[in-house]
Parts: structure tokens; sequence; C-alpha cells
């Protein structure tokens, strides 16, 4: 699947507008969900499914469906909180099938704040494939469109007064270890400078292990 172009708007990265010594904060609002979904290669349906509303809440919300066999495990994981939003999926041993969506996340942020975009589905011998939309609900317009199953990164400026709306998806299916994830942070006022040097030049990586999805964010549990 080829990638569609990536259109970004914004100001300059990384300006003045994070207070020293502080981290702004996304303002999740209702109306979405957040899912996860796994099956184990060679196990039939014996499948791990879980599901959260979305907001508006403060400290964030997590979920993960897991499923371990003998031979093969399957992992995938969705979350949204204050400073950082996305969706990682991973298979190992045997393989197996996952995938994790955020649908229809509105958001405000309460200032001028610069983001950072990561993304691989690149599932390598696995086939791997994702997608991430950001639009301007308030004017009409995407500022993010990224799918397909490639690499990469972008950094960009989210406007005070602006409410956006997101969509995304990780997915990784094969007999064999493969991980994909997207994510977007806020990154902390420390790490500004080592950003800034960055610039608007996306970046090609590649991740072969599974990202940790739980810092700072409180658990849903669900049955």
């Amino acid at each position: 699947m080829k990638s569609f172009t990536k259109c970004l708007f914004g100001g300059a990265i990384l300006s003045a507008g994070l207070a020293a010594g502080a981290q702004a904060q996304f303002d999740i609002q209702g109306g979405g969900s957040v899912y996860a979904y796994s099956r184990e290669s060679g196990y039939g349906n014996n499948d791990s499914y879980n599901y959260f509303p979305i907001g508006p809440f403060s400290v964030g919300v997590y979920v993960q469906s897991p499923y371990h066999s003998p031979d093969a495990a399957a992992f995938s994981g969705a979350f949204a909180g204050p400073s950082e939003i996305g969706t990682s999926t991973w298979i190992s041993g045997a393989g197996g099938w996952t995938w994790a969506i955020i649908q229809n996340c509105y958001l405000t942020v309460p200032q001028d704040v610069d983001i950072q975009i990561d993304w691989n589905w690149d599932g390598g011998s696995a086939y791997g494939v994702g997608f991430l939309w950001i639009e301007d609900l308030t004017n009409g317009l995407f500022v993010f469109q990224e799918s397909g199953s490639g690499s990469g990164s972008a950094q960009f400026q989210l406007l005070a007064g602006i409410q956006y709306g997101l969509s995304g998806e990780s997915h990784v299916t094969g007999e064999t270890d493969a991980s994909t994830f997207w994510s977007i942070t806020i990154p902390s006022p420390g790490s500004a400078g080592l950003l800034a040097l960055a610039g608007l030049t996306a970046a090609r990586r590649r991740r072969t292990t599974p990202r940790n999805l739980t810092p700072h964010l409180v658990t849903a549990d669900m049955a």
C-alpha cells in the first residue's frame, strides 16, 4: 500500500510556547474510543479484545489486549493521555494477528504547542500497516495524513483555539517477530533543544522491539 502524501501546517518548531519547567498537555474531549484486539497464530478463535470510550479525563486511559500461547504471542495497545497518544502492536514466536486503533479522538491545546509524531508500520517479513489522520475541525482541513507500511517522523505545531480530531491504527500479522506503532507526543521542556536541532526534516527510523505503552497513564482494567 502506498503512503499518502504528508500535509504539514504550522509555525516555528519548538517556539517559546512551552513554559519553563512545565509540560503542556492535550485537553482530550469525549466522543471517541480506543480498541485493542489480538489473536496468536494457530489458536483459532482464542481472541483477546478490549475497548474503552475516550474522555473527558485528566490523567489518561490505556487499554491492552495480550494473548499468549506456548509457541506464539500477540499484543496490542492503545492509549490517550495528557502528553502522549498512540497505538502499538507486536507479535512474536509463531506470530499472530493484532491491531489497535483510536477512533475520533477530539482534542484542543490550552496554548500553541509543538508536537512530535513518530510511526513505523513496516512489519519486515510480517505484514504491517497503519494510518494516522489529524484534522483541523475548526477550519475543516487535514493537517496531517499518513498511511501505508512505511515509517518516519514529523514535527509541527497545534494552535490554541482550534479543535482537532484524530484517528489512527497500527496492525501487524504474520508468523514471525514484528511490531508496529504510531505516537504523538508533546516533548518535555528539557528536550526542546534536541528537537529544535531536528528542524522540519522527517527522519526514517526502524523499531524492532515493542514500545512501552504505559508511562504516566492510568490503566483501564476491562474484563
